[in-house]
């Protein structure tokens, strides 16, 4: 017997055990790790998705502390351009941070190569049928939203040449006394080629908005970043929902009329332990999905 699920059941006053096993197909054991697969690679996608969100929380936090610290601290010459590098610092790390999270969360979906052709998916593991429909979305949130797509590239350049934020602005308007904080990033710093490719495939309106402005605020494209993945993982979610329900329901229910059991059951394949059957742990992902499922986005918000 190669294939089987091997059961530890209570034997009289709970003082000993047997052990029983079911023999199962070729078919039932490859079932078996298909809807595991399914399960762990949900749970691995809202885990990234976690820590992308937090992070781009605490960017938001150090933000806003960047821009107290310019309205209210008395800092001049050579004290001003410290605390300017270590505010810089803090918040390129952070910067970073989401824009590579955000990177192999959008490599995780769905990775292909320069010819187009798939090369990963964790959508292939949960349900490859909804892989077109996954594409489509990810297509159109490239194509409306300008700020992500931006961002797409901006995080190539940023990988390979230069930190991403390099200024930080108080603008003051004394005669409406209004103060506005900003992270610039002006295009006459970068080379000819760096902006060609940063203005590849973008919306032609929006690109020349950019270009008349001669720069662009970093805050509204981490913005624009955070709000096109968020997009997608509520997307994802909805395509892959039935399936893991399925996948959840056929792992629950294995029809083992053992009797009381002693621990969970273990499956078997080719005689080697695969997994067992204690899904506690899938609970984590309902509580993330749970958690992470509202944001207002910056178009019905203000925030710094």
């Amino acid at each position: 017997m190669k294939n089987y699920i091997e059961y530890y059941i209570q034997e009289g006053d709970g003082q000993g055990y047997s052990i029983k096993a079911k023999e199962l197909t070729i078919d039932e054991a490859v079932e078996y790790q298909k809807k595991y697969k399914a399960l762990s690679r949900k749970f691995e996608i809202e885990n990234i998705f976690d820590v992308f969100i937090e992070e781009f929380k605490r960017f938001k936090i150090l933000l806003t502390e960047a821009q107290f610290s310019q309205e209210m601290d008395n800092h001049s010459g050579p004290s001003a351009n410290i605390e300017d590098h270590r505010t810089r610092t803090k918040l390129n790390v952070s910067y970073l941070g989401i824009l590579n999270t955000g990177k192999l969360l959008l490599d995780r979906l769905y990775y292909e190569n320069k010819e187009g052709n798939s090369i990963s998916s964790i959508i292939k593991e949960i349900d490859e049928s909804v892989l077109a429909a996954f594409k489509k979305v990810r297509d159109r949130v490239f194509v409306d939203n300008n700020f992500y797509a931006f961002a797409c590239k901006y995080r190539n350049l940023c990988q390979h040449k230069l930190l991403p934020i390099n200024l930080l602005i108080l603008y003051e308007n004394l005669n409406k006394k209004r103060s506005k904080f900003s992270i610039p990033l002006e295009l006459n710093s970068l080379g000819s080629k760096d902006r060609r490719d940063l203005f590849s495939k973008l919306n032609t309106d929006f690109k020349e908005s950019i270009k008349r402005e001669g720069q662009i605020d970093l805050n509204h494209v981490i913005d624009g970043y955070f709000e096109g993945i968020f997009d997608l993982i509520i997307s994802l979610r909805k395509l892959v929902k039935e399936a893991i329900s399925e996948a959840e329901n056929y792992l629950t229910n294995k029809d083992d009329n053992f009797g009381r059991q002693l621990k969970a059951p273990v499956l078997y394949i080719n005689e080697k332990e695969e997994f067992n059957f204690n899904f506690e742990w899938f609970e984590v992902a309902h509580f993330l999905e749970k958690k992470n499922s509202t944001y207002l986005k910056s178009s019905v918000v203000t925030r710094a």
